[in-house]
């Protein structure tokens, strides 16, 4: 019927859980879930099409998958040649396979470049200026908006901060860097919270201190690199505002990026990846003009 709104399905895969939703063509969400990834090449791929085959016979005809995933995505070829994480997330190319079996187009693209998507047309990055975003959670991830086109790279590795490095030897660290540095300092497994409400231990500040000041080198040297409007911060620890006070006071206090660079935290949390992976499809198959 015409004017009637489209159905996508969105996937976001992660390592831990495989997050899925109904969107319509107007960003509405009518359906969302998650279930444990199933780490295994063949079950992993029988899981995804399963998902799939549920949301269809749940919600009827649809329009295509859109798809978040981890690594280095060709989203014109769907090949994913990312070295880092397990195989059952390169052995199967998605777009091309669920295309076949299911008739039907299919967006993927890597996941924190997902999220910037889903930062650039729904949240903080609206304004259509330039933004660097940066994910913080079990490794760094960084995404790359210019003249508000996802800009990816020669090998699709643009924006991904966590290959930088302090010196020989010396990588950045993520979150978990922080949680295993501070876990060992105590003798017992802790979690980011547990950092931030034991701050007044003279030991434990000085390990975030130290942590933050080389996330913080890391993230000048690409705001000196790219002189992005914004640098938008994602990832778990983005929701403790003393956090993204500390490490913008932090920038700032190295570099001269006070005047011209604002430093804030994304407006998309976990979800992120099925909103952006949404907006991709609808840009890629033009559904409708992206602007809501």
């Amino acid at each position: 019927m015409e004017g009637e709104e489209k159905k996508i399905i969105a996937l976001d895969i992660g390592g831990t859980f495989v997050k899925y939703g109904v969107f319509t063509d107007s960003f509405r969400e009518i359906k969302s879930g998650k279930e444990p990834t199933v780490i295994c090449v063949d079950g992993f791929f029988r899981q995804i099409c399963g998902i799939v085959e549920r949301l269809s016979e749940e919600h009827g005809d649809y329009c295509g998958i859109a798809i978040s995933a981890p690594g280095f995505i060709d989203t014109n070829t769907g090949i994913n040649t990312d070295f880092s994480i397990d195989e059952c997330f390169t052995r199967h190319n998605l777009k091309r396979e669920l295309g076949d079996i299911f008739d039907c187009p299919v967006a993927i693209e890597n996941d924190c470049n997902c999220a910037a998507l889903a930062e650039r047309d729904l949240g903080s990055g609206r304004d259509g200026e330039d933004f660097l975003m940066i994910t913080l959670g079990t490794g760094i991830g960084g995404a790359i908006v210019r003249d508000n086109k996802l800009y990816t790279g020669a090998n699709f590795k643009a924006g991904e901060l966590g290959f930088c490095i302090l010196g020989p030897g010396k990588e950045v660290g993520a979150t978990s860097l922080l949680v295993d540095k501070v876990s060992r300092y105590i003798g017992e497994k802790i979690n980011g919270e547990y950092v931030f409400a034991h701050m007044y231990n003279e030991g434990i500040a000085y390990i975030y201190e130290k942590w933050l000041e080389d996330l913080a080198v890391v993230i000048g040297n690409a705001i000196a690199l790219l002189d992005p409007k914004k640098v938008l911060i994602g990832g778990g620890i983005s929701a403790e505002p003393a956090f993204i006070n500390d490490l913008r006071e932090k920038i700032y206090s190295l570099f001269p990026f006070r005047e011209y660079t604002q430093i804030a935290p994304c407006h998309f949390k976990n979800d992120a990846g099925k909103w952006g992976a949404v907006s991709l499809f609808i840009e890629q198959n033009r559904i409708v003009e992206v602007n809501v």
